[in-house]
Order: structure tokens, then sequence, then C-alpha cells
């Protein structure tokens, strides 16, 4: 009697443990879950259990990497990857898309290097117009190109209603067009070619924007912010960089990061946290004094401020 008692209570304790708690939680849940993995491993899920083999297409957080290496045929396989992922998916709403990686070689350095850049810059043309159509939210593009190439952001990007949260890496944004990005939040651009027209062209349409980071973007010499929502902003400068003339008065959280030399405060006056760093390649000596009493005398009235040096000398 005991023996069976036993029994019964060791199948009870196996069956517990067997039992696959994960597949019986919602769909909702686990495709949470899924946003937190790249696209290869959600995909991968679909071996799993018939009830996982078509879960994943109502994924609505898409993360792909790219290949890191200038290789024909891992751009070939990332390429079919992606296309069939966009295809199968059930979604017509993306909350978030990202593509990162992508190396290429500079378009000066051979024919078919030129040829198969254009080529997959063309495949992302489609994917960014699938994506809108998709009413996607969230779109980070980081690229890795080499030799100064960027990939064109194309115009279906360029006006938008969807769109809260964008994250251009190696881009190149058509100065002459038009911008309208109506619900745009966050915006980040790193290493973005830009001008003084086109990024006051960016913030013109750009009503609703509250957070901006800008990093190693070459030639803009004045960032006049007059908006009285944007309230974020992060700088960073290279040591061959213009003096950017800065004027927000507005922004109440300011990070200027890179050469700290190359900034000229104007007017920041709202500014509540400030910090400072530099990690510029420049010998740190006495010249630095100034700049910063320059600096410390704009943002006098921040709660909270911080100044700091890679290494000083």
């Amino acid at each position: 009697m005991e023996s069976d008692r036993y029994n019964k209570r060791q199948k009870g304790c196996c069956s517990k443990r067997d039992e696959d708690r994960i597949s019986n939680l919602q769909d909702e849940i686990l495709l949470h879950i899924f946003s937190f993995l790249s696209m290869n491993d959600v995909v991968r899920s679909s071996v799993l259990s018939r009830r996982w083999e078509h879960l994943w297409t109502n994924v609505q957080t898409l993360c792909f990497y790219g290949p890191t290496s200038f290789d024909r045929n891992a751009l070939e396989k990332f390429v079919s990857f992606v296309n069939r992922t966009l295809f199968l998916l059930v979604s017509n709403n993306i909350h978030s898309f990202k593509l990162e990686g992508c190396v290429f070689n500079s378009k000066y350095k051979s024919e078919e290097a030129a040829k198969r850049t254009e080529e997959f810059c063309l495949l992302v043309d489609k994917w960014i117009q699938l994506l809108v159509q998709k009413k996607v939210r969230c779109l980070q593009l980081r690229f890795s190109f080499s030799g100064g190439y960027r990939y064109k952001v194309p115009c279906d990007l360029l006006i938008n209603n969807t769109i809260n949260d964008l994250y251009l890496g190696r881009c190149s944004i058509d100065a002459v067009r038009p911008i309208q990005w109506k619900c745009l939040k966050k915006l980040k651009l790193k290493r973005v070619e830009l001008n003084d027209d086109l990024m006051q062209n960016i913030l013109n349409g750009s009503p609703l924007l509250k957070d901006l980071h800008l990093a190693l973007c070459h030639s803009i010499n004045s960032l006049s912010i007059t908006s009285s929502k944007l309230k974020k902003l992060r700088l960073y400068l290279g040591d061959d960089y213009s003096v950017l003339k800065l004027s927000a008065p507005y922004v109440q959280i300011l990070s200027c990061g890179g050469d700290i030399t190359k900034y000229h405060l104007v007017d920041v006056s709202s500014v509540v946290y400030f910090h400072g760093y530099s990690h510029s390649r420049r010998t740190i000596d006495d010249s630095y004094q100034p700049v910063v009493e320059r600096i410390l005398e704009k943002v006098r009235y921040a709660k909270e401020c911080s100044i700091s040096f890679q290494c000083i000398q």
C-alpha cells in the first residue's frame, strides 16, 4: 500500500517536471519574449512544437543582424532570410524594426562592390516601403559601410505619420526634399552627413520631437532649436569638426561629448542637467581652462553639472 502511494507521488512529481510551462503561456506573453531575441532565434522556435510552428509570424518586433564581413554568400543568405521573414509575417502593425551591421566596401573599391551595394540598398528600400505600409513605430537602420559610403534614405521614409522613434546610422538624407515626421519623438543620427539647412528642415518637420541625439555628424556649424517640446539633447563632435554654435533655450538635459573645445554655447538657459566629456585625441593642457570656464558660465543654473576628460596631462 505504501509503495503504491509512493509511486503515485513520484508519478505526480515527474508529470509536473515534464510539463512545458512556457508553451502553456498566452501568445501575447510569448510574443513579448520574442521581442528580446534576434529574428534568427525567433524563427528557430518554429521547430519546438506544432503550436510554435506559426507563432513567430505574429511578431511585431523584428531585429536583424547583417553579415559582419564583405562576403557575397553571407549577404545572399541574409537577404533571403529577411525577404522570407517579411513575406510570412501576419502582423499588419509593426512595433519595431532593427537592421544592424551589413558591412560593405566603398563604391569606389570595385565595380562588383558598387553593384552589390546598390542592389542591397534597393532591397532595403523595398523593406522600408513594406514597413511603412505596416505602420512601423520604431525604426533603426545602423549600417557599417566603409570608405565613406552611406545608405540614402528613401522618400517613403521622409514623410511619415507613424514612426515615433528613429535611429539612422551611416545614412544620407536628401537635403532638397521636404521632411514630415509628425509623430517622431526620439531621433538619433550617427555618422549622417548634415548641414545647417537640412538640420533645420528636420527640426521643422518634427513638431513633437523630445529627444535628439547627434553623433559624429559632419558639417553642422549652427544648431538652433526653438521648439519648447525638445527637452533632451545629446551631441558628440570629432576632433576635425567645425565649431558648433548651439542655441537651445528650452533644452533641460544637455550632453556634449567628443572634442569639448568645438562647442560654443549661446543660449542653454533652461538646462537642469549638463554633462560634458572630452574623448579628444588632443593633449589636455591649459588651453582647455577658458573653454571649460565659458561652458560652466552658460550652464551655471543647472542643478547637476559634470565635465570629464579621458586623460589629464
